[in-house]
């Protein structure tokens, strides 16, 4: 599959700024909080917008903001955006959402075939509760993955899971064994279980790409957020927003080597 060309990436960046426009308005008329991360809050850090090889957009919100934007945006986004979700779209697997352009035409690698939106989108991840408990952290997230994979394998029979050896291959087959709703419905009180077992000052976003503990915040580095420069725009960005580059990637100033400089999107 070829890659985008630089150009073709750019446009796909000025159409995911069209709908990080159109989200920060959502949330600002409704007060809702809501933090880039990730790769956007490293591109904002170190390039002021995107980073130049990325293309997708990532925000986050606090549980009860995301379940309040869930309720609004299907009625309040314009004609060519979509709010997608699980709960949205039945082959939808992902325990986060998207706002989706659908006058544009990209696909992720093993959902080229699912019946559900396509098109540029960003990713926006409900910050949950995490134990504070290495050992509980770490179940939490590979459960809530192991559920994640076991609905791209029903989806796209190429995908490759890894989970082939002892216990983790006897779950995970049977997970597979259910039915798509089904698997969502025990992400679902996976989630919630782990949250009562959290007292909420370790937050997570579990269906992100790196993991735990990549992947968990202390309550204190989100706090109200601050503004930072991005394209042009002001995004809101967690507080100690160094503090939460630094626990994701590091050294996170130091561009990675060009064969590291990956996408998520397909032609």
């Amino acid at each position: 599959m070829p890659d985008f060309t630089y150009e073709e990436k750019r446009d796909i960046q000025r159409e995911e700024l069209n709908i990080l426009r159109e989200f920060k308005a959502l949330c600002d008329r409704h007060g809702l909080s809501y933090y880039i991360v990730a790769g956007t809050l490293l591109g904002a850090a170190r390039h002021k917008g995107f980073i130049p090889w990325d293309d997708d957009a990532d925000v986050a919100m606090p549980r009860r903001d995301y379940e309040k934007l869930a309720k609004i945006a299907g009625r309040e986004l314009p004609a060519n955006m979509v709010y997608q979700s699980e709960k949205t779209e039945r082959e939808c697997p992902f325990g986060f959402a998207k706002i989706r352009n659908t006058d544009t035409a990209v696909s992720e690698k093993y959902l080229k075939n699912a019946k559900m939106s396509q098109g540029v989108y960003i990713d926006i991840f409900p910050l949950d509760k995490c134990p504070a408990s290495d050992r509980r952290a770490t179940r939490y997230f590979k459960l809530t993955n192991m559920c994640y994979c076991a609905m791209l394998s029903k989806i796209d029979k190429t995908f490759k899971h890894g989970y082939e050896k002892g216990s983790a291959r006897a779950a995970f087959k049977l997970i597979r064994l259910m039915p798509l709703g089904m698997i969502k419905s025990l992400r679902r009180s996976i989630r919630r279980y782990y949250s009562l077992l959290s007292r909420g000052k370790l937050l997570a976003t579990t269906s992100g790409s790196y993991g735990y503990p990549r992947e968990s915040y202390s309550a204190e580095w989100l706090g109200e957020g601050v503004l930072l420069p991005f394209e042009g725009e002001l995004l809101r960005a967690p507080k100690e927003w160094d503090k939460v580059l630094t626990h994701m990637y590091g050294d996170y100033m130091t561009p990675p080597a060009e064969n590291e400089r990956g996408g998520h999107l397909e032609k």
